[in-house]
């Protein structure tokens, strides 16, 4: 049997596997609530250990590429702010990362949007969060994705990506088939959880601040205990996430004013009011990722799947 790569997605809502041989074919594609690992994620690993080269495993905020076994404590301050054990995916990336070394098959750490050498230094000032690892993933499958669809080469890919996910929103931007910006999460517009970019002035008025206020303040705190699907039934929060939005692809094309096209992914991607509402420049062409007949994936989200592909 051929030699497998395997992607992960440590999503807000769930943590997502999806591996495929070197012809291309579905190997494994999973979606496991946290509540399900890590046991759920090793019983469908540990038969295909022997097979598998390449595994990416979840790498938070990213680091410098290296293989997981040779990460230490300061790749992990890196990979994840201080613990916390209210935010379920922290927590269990902390478990994988033990595990994943005990079953013994090459697993890499990547970097996030902030790492690259692509992005100019002077975009960084005053940043950490540009993209995080899961969030290159799903830019690299929307890189696929183009050069598949408009016959290219990955180095004349050419599109801004706006991830609308569970938790957060994020917005990069690809010229030249290089990632060369990127609002990540903590740093772009207002997600269904995440309060997004905070004031400064708010942030040192907080008598305390945990990851868990990056988690509970977005658009669900405006509208109540609901589900992304009931967002649209909520002006105020429907109002501000849909502006959020449109800022962020605004910033977005102050970098890279000419993309072939809007590129979006993500759980809330999916949401019949947000296609039908959301008003972009005239002239901007979108194209909705999951809607794409060359995915693989069934049922892992767009950045495992990626995953494989970088």
């Amino acid at each position: 049997m051929s030699a497998i790569v395997v992607g992960t997605d440590p999503g807000t809502k769930s943590l997502d596997i999806f591996g495929m041989d070197r012809e291309g074919a579905p190997v494994v594609d999973e979606s496991f609530e946290y509540s399900e690992l890590p046991h759920r994620l090793l019983e469908v690993l540990a038969p295909l250990k022997d097979r598998i080269e390449c595994l990416i495993a979840p790498s938070g905020y990213g680091t410098a590429l290296k293989r997981l076994e040779e990460a230490g404590e300061e790749d992990l301050r890196e990979i994840l702010p201080k613990e916390d054990p209210r935010i379920p995916v922290n927590e269990t990336i902390r478990v994988l990362f033990r595990d994943l070394r005990r079953l013994r098959v090459p697993s890499y750490l990547l970097p996030g949007v902030i790492h690259l050498p692509t992005v100019p230094e002077y975009r960084k000032m005053n940043k950490l969060d540009m993209g995080t690892a899961d969030k290159l993933c799903v830019a690299a499958l929307a890189m696929y994705s183009q050069m598949c669809r408009f016959n290219l080469p990955a180095s004349k890919t050419n599109f801004i990506l706006l991830e609308l996910g569970y938790g957060f929103n994020a917005c990069l931007v690809v010229e030249g088939g290089k990632v060369v910006d990127g609002l990540g999460g903590t740093s772009g517009s207002l997600g269904f959880l995440s309060p997004g970019a905070i004031d400064a002035e708010l942030a040192i008025r907080m008598p305390s601040c945990s990851q868990f206020v990056l988690f509970t303040s977005g658009a669900r705190r405006l509208a109540g205990n609901i589900e992304p699907e009931e967002l649209p039934q909520h002006p105020q929060a429907w109002r501000a996430f849909v502006e959020g939005v449109r800022k962020m692809v605004a910033q977005a094309l102050t970098v890279n004013p000419d993309p072939l096209e809007l590129i979006i992914s993500g759980r809330l991607s999916t949401l019949v009011e947000l296609r039908r509402q959301v008003e972009f420049p005239a002239g901007l062409a979108i194209h909705w990722l999951r809607d794409w007949t060359g995915r693989r994936a069934k049922r892992a989200k767009e950045a495992a799947e990626g995953a494989c592909v970088l």
